[in-house]
């Protein structure tokens, strides 16, 4: 078997499908799964791989004299040519499960397995996906996950206590809801490809694989593909992302919101707000900082103050009003705000204090969050 193709094509088709799942803690395979496909009209080279809760296929024209199935370690077919010019001419030939590559002045040898009984299943059933016609942006989903999962998680990498998010699509606007033990986030992102309905909820660890391809991906569009409550499918050009539907519904995070009586709202500017509360983490001791902040406000003020520390910054507000909020909550709120100013909303009885947040940009995001309050 030969195979020609370039560095850049051969590292980018493996990099999308081997950085997309988290395969190094699967409990299918640590490798991914190469096929050679060998036509009259045109040869292509699949590679494939599966984790315990997602899987990625990649799809790559090549220059191909036979087919083949091969097992290998992306690592050790790809790190000998990794510093190479991307036009580099790349030649791979399998000669009794030994793989030699050889690009440019570099060559090298591998060991190749044909154990693929864990893959090709998998492989052959998403290979046959029809075209869909429900679309959306990349950056829509991207924008939605984002503003969701980091207001409401104190790991940003793991996404903390974060269970599941719930994602629904009508009518040019896909719909996202996410909450910890504590805090939720109801998002709003404007998607005008989104001409048919589509809905799904990802666990914590599908939501962490997803977020990277987004971000390897965030051109374009991605064809939506849902089989009643089997597997989602997401197709980004010639990579196709599967992962498991869950099915456990979260709360109702707007409905919520909506369902408070609000006896105060109104308008400050993010960046003061957040300078404020900054300075008042460096003058006030971590333990009483970490028990709460009160936001007082009357009709053109706010006050932040904790036990050791007060100030005030301009405000536009209905009614005099108060809370004590716990300063991770708020912080991290914070940080998922983009807008100029963003609105809070003081339900009666200081039981909660509501963050709405605007965004026009790449897509337009309206984004609600829920803390918990005490007075």
């Amino acid at each position: 078997m030969k195979l020609t193709t370039t560095v850049g094509e051969i590292l980018g088709i493996i990099d999308s499908v081997w950085e997309t799942t988290d395969v190094k803690l699967s409990t299918i395979s640590s490798k991914v799964l190469l096929k050679g496909v060998h036509k009259a009209d045109g040869s292509w080279l699949y590679v494939f791989a599966s984790d315990y809760s997602s899987q990625a296929l990649g799809k790559l024209e090549v220059d191909l004299d036979e087919s083949f199935t091969y097992v290998v370690d992306p690592d050790d077919l790809t790190k000998g040519i990794r510093t190479l010019h991307q036009e580099t001419a790349v030649t791979i030939t399998v000669d009794k499960k030994m793989s030699k590559i050889k690009a440019g002045p570099v060559q090298y040898k591998l060991a190749l397995s044909t154990d693929t009984a864990g893959h090709i299943t998998s492989l052959d059933k998403i290979k046959q996906l029809p075209e869909s016609s429900k679309k959306v942006r990349p950056l829509s989903l991207l924008a939605g996950f984002k503003a969701a999962l980091f207001a409401v998680s104190k790991d940003k990498t793991s996404y903390g206590s974060i269970r599941n998010m719930d994602v629904s699509a009508r009518d040019g606007q896909v719909n996202f809801t996410a909450s910890d033990r504590n805090c939720g986030a109801a998002i709003v992102v404007d998607a005008p490809l989104v001409k048919e309905p589509f809905n799904f909820s990802m666990s914590r660890e599908q939501i962490h694989v997803f977020m990277r391809l987004l971000t390897m991906n965030p051109a374009g569009e991605i064809e939506v593909h849902t089989e009643g409550s089997g597997p989602m499918f997401f197709k980004f050009h010639d990579l196709l992302f599967g992962c498991g539907k869950d099915n456990q519904k979260l709360p109702d995070i707007k409905k919520l919101i909506d369902s408070f009586p609000i006896h105060s709202s109104g308008k400050v500017d993010v960046k003061i707000f957040k300078e404020t509360l900054r300075r008042a983490a460096l003058f006030t001791d971590s333990a009483s900082f970490n028990h709460g902040i009160s936001l007082n406000v009357t009709k053109d003020s706010l006050t932040v103050s904790t036990k050791s520390f007060e100030e005030k910054i301009a405000g536009t507000f209905t009614e005099e009003a108060s809370v004590i909020v716990r300063k991770d909550y708020l912080l991290d709120c914070l940080g998922s705000c983009s807008g100029k100013e963003i609105e809070l909303a003081f339900p009666d009885k200081g039981k909660a204090l509501i963050i709405k947040d605007k965004v026009e940009d790449d897509v337009t995001l309206s984004a609600s969050y829920i803390l918990p309050g005490s007075n």
